[in-house]
């Protein structure tokens, strides 16, 4: 007897659609929400609007391969780094977003709305949370970073 063929099963496939303003932001190091009924509580800020692409994540790996002299294959592989990245393009413009942009300070805005804000280059890269939130009918998938450079 063949063995049995596994079955597709369409209720696997999430269209990830936003739920609700779908991207946050919070310190480095913030918690998400325990579970995906729950919401993006303070410190959590809505990041803004990104394009119709949405965030792409992604991930890679470095290795590198143990080669003798004796031998054309390696005897191991040793794993040197692995990073996760996430992409996404954001079209909201305000102080959080401009500061993100260019790796500075949140820039606080005068009365008049204009900004003003320092770029150094002798500065430690800021690090943030960040959270995604989509849904697809009544499932919601998070992904969230509790340390991320932007």
């Amino acid at each position: 007897m063949p063995p049995a063929v596994p079955a597709l099963d369409p209720s696997e496939v999430q269209v990830g659609t936003p739920n609700g303003p779908g991207i946050y932001i919070a310190p480095a190091g913030t918690r998400p929400p325990l579970t995906t009924a729950d919401d993006w509580a303070a410190p959590w800020s809505i990041l803004g609007y990104l394009s119709d692409d949405g965030p792409t994540v992604g991930s890679s790996t470095d290795s590198e391969t143990i080669q003798p002299w004796q031998s054309a294959v390696p005897l191991r592989e040793v794993i040197t780094g692995r990073s996760v990245t996430m992409q996404f393009v954001i079209w909201s413009l305000n102080e959080q977003t401009i500061a993100l942009y260019f790796d500075a300070d949140v820039p606080t805005a005068a009365a008049d709305g204009t900004i003003d804000m320092e770029l150094r280059t002798d500065t430690p890269t800021h690090l943030y949370a960040i959270g995604i939130d989509s849904a697809d009918a009544e499932r919601v998938f998070r992904i969230s970073f509790r340390r991320a450079s932007l």
